[in-house]
């Protein structure tokens, strides 16, 4: 009961409708009268069959605002009073004047502002579900508005200049909306970002701390050098080869190549993945 009383406390004091009137682009032949928003006169989509006919056939139509800033029970009285004047290609009983209009009603009808019983949504959403849906499947270039932008659709529907303010417009909220204090993020830090630069400066530090007399190799080259003179196992760098056909052990890669008969360089290759493995050794 009170969504009844506000739905009708709306329709009799907003003055947010419009009467419009559409013309055929071929001719300027009058075709439709109708009320609604200031958007509802140029919007193409929820119109009937005999309307899209129309238009298809006369390559477009034409808006003209006959009267704005009306409540809903004025503009419904005016177009009930419009359409019955100008008369409708397929009269009704109520009204059987003959005319011009693809109106499939007398007008004054729709309840602006109505909400559906969750009942009435259910029976829709069912209707509407899986294989019963008409777009069901129509996905990527089977899509209708696949490759359309929204800039296009805005185009179509209200010209170039029109939909380049409605851009200008919906970037500046955008803007508005997630600037300052208004973005999620104000105040916050970004915790992958802070432990990236953690980690930038604990390498720097590092490298700090092992650059030049702070590395504990600096200045340990040629004899002083802990591995100089030292092959084989006998290296402290060496590492272990197993050969996975005779699970055979070697004690270093050089061992290994002098055993099987294989030059020392291209062994090494083989086991560091820089060439295809050709023997049955590997790194243990």
């Amino acid at each position: 009961m009170g969504d009844f009383l506000y739905i009708c406390f709306m329709e009799e004091t907003v003055k947010d409708t419009c009467l419009y009137m559409h013309t055929r682009k071929s001719d300027g032949r009058i075709i439709y009268i109708g009320i609604g928003c200031e958007k509802r006169p140029y919007d193409k989509t929820n119109r009937g069959r005999f309307w899209k006919n129309m238009i298809k056939s006369h390559n477009g139509f034409d808006v003209v605002i006959l009267k704005s800033d009306m409540t809903w029970n004025e503009a419904c009285d005016l177009e009930i009073k419009m359409i019955a004047f100008y008369g409708r290609i397929k009269p009704s009983k109520d009204n059987p004047n003959y005319g011009c209009l693809v109106n499939m009603t007398d007008g004054g009808d729709g309840t602006k502002g109505y909400n559906h019983s969750e009942e009435s949504k259910q029976k829709r959403r069912e209707r509407m579900t899986g294989e019963n849906n008409p777009q069901f499947g129509r996905t990527g270039e089977k899509s209708a508005s696949y490759g359309v932008s929204i800039n296009d659709i805005w185009i179509d529907r209200y010209g170039v200049e029109v939909a380049d303010e409605k851009r200008k417009e919906v970037n500046q909220k955008i803007s508005e909306k997630v600037s300052g204090e208004n973005h999620p993020m104000f105040g916050k830090k970004c915790e992958w970002l802070v432990e990236r630069n953690r980690s930038e400066k604990i390498r720097q530090i590092n490298k700090e701390r092992m650059t030049g007399e702070g590395n504990p190799m600096f200045g340990r080259t040629g004899e002083n050098h802990h591995n100089y003179g030292k092959t084989g196992e006998d290296n402290a760098r060496s590492r272990k080869v197993i050969c996975i056909e005779t699970n055979k052990i070697y004690s270093c890669i050089k061992d290994a190549a002098e055993d099987n008969g294989v030059n020392l360089s291209t062994l090494r290759g083989y086991l560091r993945g820089n060439r295809p493995n050709k023997t049955t050794l590997i790194y243990l």
